[in-house]
């Protein structure tokens, strides 16, 4: 049977009449002019065209105008009426970025075009979330049926695989591999540990190959009942291009397949490895790349690229000294401080900036703002172990790291924009909300598994910035910076609420102890320096002294804190029925303690437990001697270091005469690097030391490292330094400086991308060069277990926030994460806060595991927003904003499941930088996309598409008679009704 669709007679109606389907609608009631309905899209109406919304929302008016949107319809719908208004507002937003992307646009006009443009995008959402029509569901973000994370947290991995061993052929002999070769693996094992030594010498003339060595390490393992198991990898050999004589590319075939170790663990096993014997490992970052490659000063053409390089500072530049040199992950801008553990692992600290692949992450982790700070640590073979962002909203710079004797992590720098979670002590007054430019100093403490502990943002009323830490023996961590006002707190002597400015950009000490809540406290702050501007560059902890190298007015400054702590332990005793005994124990810079006793409830009763917490609750600082070194010439200090009861610093100095005694080399050449050792007293000579370093050019110190009496230096070199050839058009340089001679024991250029090399980072490890190089294996622990934690797996932050909810403009329900989130918790975070419509599950792709979330049920709507301003969690977690809803097969189209109205998503991000080209164009694309599907989404209401029936499916056929003379009959009407 063929069926005839009445809607058919409706379309060819408003054919006929002239009224598109697209911009016109019929209402009941009223004369055919007064209900006439001319969609704003489709007007010719100045006041609805682009350039008069813009003017109308710059003037402050609402973008969103239910009254304005309709002026030529007001016999509409009222769906219709509020689609209008909706499709009005995105017109006003795609207005505002197409003039943002006009030539002559202003700074000041373009900050305000931002300003109101985020306001519009706001309201747009506000709207969008609160309407509730009647035939359709809108929702801001994407309509799909499952949503699924695109970061994840990372699983714990158990294999590991080492560089490059060798190249050649299968069954060859390792060169690499012959001679003395000894190492130890140490197998934790439950409660029993196996120490398997490795020697192959061992294996006498059994030829060592790949497979023989993976063979011999896989036998002693098996003798000692292990599962963990050696394995060969074999990798296709690359070609090689070189530049010929008229620079020509010419490919060179490869030389063989490239052969490497894979350890396959067990995660009941714990693998240690350690050689008898080593040498110091010198580590250093180097950023390189032509920063104009076009030479045309108007643009950002230049592309960076960072690399970690390895050296035996024993062997330096002889045979065997280079030990690798990778290439670090592109959305690295800079590395601004490296340092080594005592376990062997390298911790960076890097800006991430550089978007690669329209993606702006660190090890898969989303960044929130424009640039994050991100701690990383890398095994002794450059394996990235772990990596965490900061998470800020907006943008954080790191300047500098400190890692304690058991392994705790500090990092410091600055802050701009939005920065959650964190606690409520510590933190004095913020001059950094949203949309201020002015920076806050931060500090972050982890643990020893790299969980962050807590973070401190404390801000003057002008820019700072926290430049240098250290921790103190008992994990008291002291912390240095730059200031342009006073900065809040005191010197633990009474009671200033900030700390004495002294003028231009002074210098302030501050310290942070872990009370037994966890939470930080700060215990004083000093600021210091001259009327003019000062920069501290350096800080070491002795003790009860606390040294701050520091370039003040251009000088180079070294001075002295003296510091008195006062500790607190409190051992409190409960009894059965809440009665308690407290032991509070007060001890002040080292003293005898002072015991106060406290009793609550009825003691009477059997004791239930005893609980002891220690903590430093209070600080009180004086400051001590001060060393003058004397004018820098125009350079600056690159750190300072305290090792063998001496101080030592280093940096470049445009003055060879520097007040130190004991000079061992002299000055070359306009601007040389310099290092000098001092006495902790910043008084007696005798013991000084100083040697300059450099060429005919300038030559600069940006790193240094001390390590067994030996100073190591990197920096930028000038076309003569050392008697060496340049590389490229500016080399770096590492050099090791025998402090005794002045002499530099050994120098090794450095080149990169574009013949264009800049040093930034140096650390040394004094046992951290040995055979287990030759196995490309780490000093140290291998498998190191993953964090579980959100907070340490992704830049989401503790106080990050998302929304759900469950029926079209129904309430928002907030999510909000804690620093203690697992995927697991946040999964029954999101089922609660739906009612159980949400389906969450987890899936996994590599070595991630995300979520998975569906509707549960035919009738779910889960819609899931944005949180608000900077506290966002979405786009950190990897999840997009949009309405999940389930969807079934009716007539051949996919419908939603619940038989309700069809859902549209405008498929809007929740905001944009207009001053970015990339997010101009997302912008300008996105606004385009959305008044398109507020368009299609009214078409829809006009005409609602007819359900495939099986008979509409047929194709050909005879029309019945009956039917064709329906129709005619239809035809005949409707030509009478408009007078056709």
């Amino acid at each position: 049977m063929i069926t005839f669709d009445s809607s058919l007679l409706l379309g060819y109606y408003q054919a006929r009449s002239g009224v598109a389907n697209a911009t016109a609608a019929a209402s009941s009631g009223g004369s055919a002019n007064s209900n006439r309905v001319v969609a704003p899209w489709a007007s010719s109406n100045e006041d609805l065209k682009a350039d008069a919304l813009v003017k109308k929302v710059l003037g402050g008016r609402k973008f969103i105008d239910e009254g304005s949107a309709n002026l030529e319809s007001a016999g509409a719908a009222e769906d219709h009426r509020k689609l209008f208004a909706l499709h009005q507002g995105l017109a006003a937003l795609s207005g505002l970025a197409a003039r943002a992307g006009e030539k002559g646009v202003t700074d000041s006009e373009l900050a305000r075009i931002q300003t109101a443009f985020n306001k519009g995008m706001d309201e747009v959402a506000k709207y969008t979330h609160g309407l509730n029509l009647e035939d359709v569901r809108l929702t801001t973000g994407v309509a799909q049926s499952t949503v699924k994370s695109t970061v994840g947290v990372k699983k714990s991995n158990y294999t590991y695989s080492t560089g490059t061993i060798y190249s050649g052929k299968a069954g060859d002999e390792v060169p690499a591999l012959q001679g003395p070769a000894a190492f130890k693996i140490q197998v934790k094992k439950v409660n029993n540990t196996f120490d398997i030594d490795i020697d192959l010498a061992e294996m006498g003339a059994t030829p060592r190959t790949m497979q023989s060595v993976a063979a011999f390490i896989n036998g002693k393992l098996k003798d000692a009942g292990l599962w963990t198991t050696f394995a060969v990898q074999q990798t296709k050999g690359a070609e090689t291009e070189v530049k010929g004589a008229n620079g020509e590319t010419i490919k060179l075939p490869a030389k063989g397949d490239d052969f490497s170790f894979k350890v396959n663990g067990d995660m009941a096993e714990t693998l240690t490895f350690s050689a008898a014997t080593s040498s110091p490992a010198v580590y250093v970052t180097t950023r390189s790349g032509d920063p104009d490659p076009d030479k045309d000063a108007k643009t950002d053409d230049g592309v960076f690229r960072n690399t970690l390089t390895k050296i035996n500072g024993a062997l330096g530049t002889a045979v065997g000294g280079s030990i690798f040199t990778d290439t670090l992950q592109g959305t690295i801008d800079s590395v601004q401080k490296t340092v080594t553990g005592a376990d062997g692992s390298v911790y960076m600290l890097a800006n991430v900036s550089h978007a690669e692949n329209d993606s702006l992450n660190i090890d898969s982790q989303a960044i929130k703002g424009k640039q994050d700070v991100a701690l990383l640590k890398y095994d002794s073979s450059g394996n990235l172990m772990f990596a965490r962002s900061l998470g800020a909203a907006e943008t954080a710079s790191g300047f500098n790291l400190a890692v304690s004797a058991d392994g705790k992590v500090a990092v410091a720098g600055s802050v701009t924009g939005e920065l959650t979670g964190l606690p409520d002590g510590g933190n004095g007054p913020l001059n950094s909300g949203a949309g201020s430019d002015k920076s806050d100093s931060f500090v972050t403490l982890y643990d020893t598994n790299g969980d962050e502990t807590w973070t401190v943002r404390r801000g003057a009323l002008e820019t700072d910035a926290a430049t240098a830490l250290a921790f103190g023996a008992d994990g008291t961590l002291y912390v240095a910076g730059n200031t342009s006002s006073a900065m809040a707190g005191h010197d633990g002597a009474a009671s200033p609420t900030f700390a004495s400015a002294k003028g231009g950009q002074d210098g302030y000490l501050t310290a942070f102890a872990t009370q037994a809540d966890g939470k930080p406290k700060a215990l004083f702050t000093t600021q210091f320096g001259t009327a003019e501007k000062d920069s501290v560059a350096g800080l070491v902890v002795d003790g009860d002294k606390v040294y701050v190298a520091s370039v003040e007015a251009g000088r180079a400054v070294v001075r002295n804190f003296d510091v008195a702590l006062t500790s607190t332990t409190v051992k409190r005793t409960s009894f059965q029925n809440g009665g308690y005994i407290e032991e509070t124990s007060t001890s002040f810079d080292g003293g005898a303690p002072t015991t106060a006793t406290t009793t609550g409830g009825d003691t009477s009763q059997a004791q239930v437990g005893v609980k002891t917490t220690s903590a430093v609750t209070a600080g009180l600082v004086t400051s001590g001697p001060v060393r003058d070194l004397g004018g820098l010439g125009g350079g600056s200090i690159a750190g300072l270091v305290l090792e063998g009861g001496k101080l030592w610093i280093a940096g470049s100095s445009g003055n060879g005469a520097l007040n130190v005694s004991n000079q061992k080399n002299s000055a070359q050449g306009r601007m040389d690097g310099f290092a000098a050792t001092l006495s902790t007293d910043l008084a007696s000579t005798a013991g000084d030391a100083i040697t300059y370093y450099g060429g005919a050019e300038d030559d600069t110190v940006t790193g240094m490292a001390v390590s067994s009496g030996k100073v190591y230096l990197t920096g930028l070199a000038g076309k003569d330094l050392g008697g060496t050839t340049p590389l490229g058009k500016q080399d770096g340089y590492v050099a090791q400086i025998d402090m005794g001679s002045g002499l530099a024991d050994w120098m090794q250029r450095i080149t990169g991308k574009d013949g264009i090399a800049a040093p930034t980072s140096i650390a040394v490890d004094a046992g951290g060069a040995s055979v287990l190089d030759t196995f490309g294996l780490p000093r140290g622990q291998m498998f190191a277990k993953a964090s579980e934690l959100i907070t340490s797996s992704t830049g989401v932050r503790a106080g990050d926030q998302f929304q759900l909810r469950t029926r079209p403009g129904g309430p928002l329900t907030t999510i909000t994460i804690d620093g203690k989130d697992t995927l697991d918790t946040l999964a029954d975070k999101i089922r609660r806060a739906s009612g159980n419509q949400a389906k969450v599950e987890f899936a996994t792709t590599g070595d991630r595991r995300q979520l998975r979330i569906t509707a549960a049920y035919n009738s779910s709507y889960v819609e899931i927003v944005s949180g608000k301003g900077d506290k966002d969690a979405l786009e950190a977690l990897g999840l997009s904003e949009g309405l999940i809803y389930k969807t079934r097969e009716e007539g051949g189209r996919n419908v939603p499941a619940d038989g309700k109205g069809a859902i549209w998503g405008l498929q809007l991000d929740q905001s944009y930088d207009l001053t970015s080209k990339v997010d101009l164009k997302s912008a300008t694309d996105a606004l385009t996309k959305a008044m398109t599907t507020v368009q299609r989404a009214y078409r829809e209401l006009l005409n609602p598409p007819a359900p495939i029936t099986e008979a509409q499916g047929k194709q050909g056929g005879t029309v019945p008679a009956y039917l064709t003379k329906q129709i005619a009959s239809y035809r005949d009407a409707l030509a009478k009704l408009t007078g056709g």
